[in-house]
C-alpha cells in the first residue's frame, strides 16, 4: 500500500504492526495503552510481556506511552523514541441535569452520600474492596453505585446479599446516563489493581468530583494525594474505609478536591493531545 507510517495500538496489534514495519521498511509508532508488566503484576506477566515488549521495542520508531511508570520503563527500551502523552484525549461531556427523578428511582435521599464507580464487574476493577469497606462502615446513609456489567456480577450479588447491604449497593449495568448519575455522585471510586489512564476517572475529574483511588500506575497519574482526592494502598486493609469515612465527615473537602479535579481535567482535551501526537508525527516522519 506504500505506506508512510503504521501507527498500532495494544500488545497483539503492536507486535503484528511492528513485524510489518520490520518486514517492509515502515516507520512504526506503537501506543502502549498500559503495559501489561505492571508494579505488582505477576511474574508471567513480567516474564511474557516484558520480554516481548522490549524485543520489539528495537523495531518501534515511536514509542507512546500515557502515564509515568510506564514511560519510565520504556525508557529502558530500545525504541528510536520514547514519548509520554497525557491520554486519548477527553471531550467535556458534562452538563448539569436535574436528576430528582432519578434520585426517586433509586431510592436516594437528599442526605445520602452516593459513591460512584464505572467500570465493567471484573476482578481487576475491585469493586469487593468497597463493598468490603462498606460493610465494616456501616453508615445506611452511604450509598454505592456501580456501572457496569461482567462476569462478576453473580460473585458481587451475592456478597451484598450475604452483608446486608442490598439498599445501599446498587449495581446499575450497562448506562447511557453516565452525566446524570455524576451530577448526583458526591464521591467518585476507583478501586481497580491496574489501569492505564482510566478515562472514567476524567469523567467525574470533569464533573467536579472528588477521586478515592488505588494507589496504582494510572490513578496516580490522575490524583496527588489529598490534593484533588486519596489515594489507596491496596495492602492496607483499612484504606478504602479510612478514605470514605473522611470524604463523608467533610463536605468542604470534596468540594475542594472537586474544584481542583475541573482545574487539572483541562490538560486531558483532545485538541491538546493532538498537539502532541502531531509533534510526534513530525518528529519520526
Amino acid at each position: 500500500g506504500n505506506y508512510d507510517l503504521i501507527h498500532c495500538h495494544t500488545p497483539v496489534g503492536g507486535v503484528m504492526g511492528r513485524m510489518m514495519g520490520k518486514k517492509y521498511k515502515i516507520p512504526v509508532l506503537y501506543i502502549a495503552h498500559g503495559f501489561h508488566f505492571y508494579k505488582g503484576a505477576p511474574l508471567i506477566n513480567r516474564l511474557v510481556y516484558k520480554t516481548i515488549e522490549k524485543y520489539f521495542a528495537r523495531f518501534t520508531d515511536a514509542l507512546v506511552t500515557m502515564n509515568e511508570e510506564d514511560y519510565l520503563a520504556a525508557k529502558k527500551m530500545k525504541a528510536k523514541n520514547v514519548y509520554k502523552i497525557d491520554g486519548i484525549g477527553y471531550e467535556k461531556q458534562h452538563k448539569i441535569d436535574n436528576v430528582e427523578d432519578l434520585k426517586s428511582d433509586l431510592n436516594i435521599k437528599d442526605d445520602d452520600f452516593v459513591i460512584l464507580s464505572v467500570g465493567e464487574l471484573n476482578k481487576n476493577k475491585n469493586h469487593i474492596a468497597v463493598i468490603d469497606a462498606l460493610h465494616n462502615i456501616n453508615d445506611l446513609s452511604i450509598k454505592y453505585l456501580i456501572c457496569g456489567r461482567g462476569p462478576k456480577k453473580e460473585y458481587l450479588e451475592n456478597v451484598i446479599e450475604q452483608y446486608g447491604l442490598d439498599s445501599n449497593v446498587k449495581l446499575l449495568g450497562y448506562r447511557k446516563d453516565i452525566d446524570r448519575i455524576l451530577n448526583l455522585a458526591n464521591v467518585f471510586v476507583m478501586p481497580s489493581i491496574r489501569e492505564g489512564l482510566p478515562m472514567s476517572m476524567m469523567e467525574a475529574m470533569d464533573a467536579g468530583l472528588p477521586i478515592i483511588a488505588s494507589d496504582i500506575r494510572g490513578c496516580k497519574d490522575l490524583v496527588e494525594n489529598n490534593k484533588n482526592g486519596i489515594l489507596v494502598n491496596l495492602k492496607d486493609k483499612n484504606g478504602f474505609i479510612n478514605a470514605i469515612k473522611t470524604l463523608r465527615n467533610d463536605l468542604l473537602l470534596c468540594e475542594q478536591f472537586g474544584n481542583k479535579n475541573k482545574e487539572l481535567i483541562e490538560k486531558y482535551r483532545t485538541n491538546k493531545i493532538l498537539s502532541q501526537m502531531e509533534k510526534i508525527y513530525d518528529h519520526i516522519l
